[in-house]
């Protein structure tokens, strides 16, 4: 069964508010603290956030499979942390 994914404010945690039948210029919000912006771009930040996660994980794994090999993994070092509005949240 797939998990649901619910689209939250990242500072609030909350669940951004829209309307139904929302179109890619459709503005959608979070209702607490009122961050907010196009549907189109909020999807796009969500996957740039997704991403992030991915190429954190994998750092992770490079560095922990070098150091197992007793070797240094060359990176470059840690990735800048980028502040996000919004998030995604897996829920089962």
């Amino acid at each position: 069964m797939p998990a649901s994914r619910v689209v939250k404010c990242a500072k609030c945690k909350v669940p951004l508010v829209g309307p139904d039948d929302a179109r890619p210029d459709s503005l959608i919000s979070c209702p607490s603290c009122g961050a907010g912006d196009t549907r189109e771009n909020v999807e796009r930040e969500v996957a740039e956030y997704m991403a992030s996660g991915v190429s954190q994980a994998l750092d992770a794994m490079v560095e922990g499979f070098a150091l197992g090999l007793g070797q240094s993994s060359n990176l470059e070092g840690p990735r800048a942390e980028r502040i996000f509005r919004f998030i995604i949240d897996e829920e089962s």
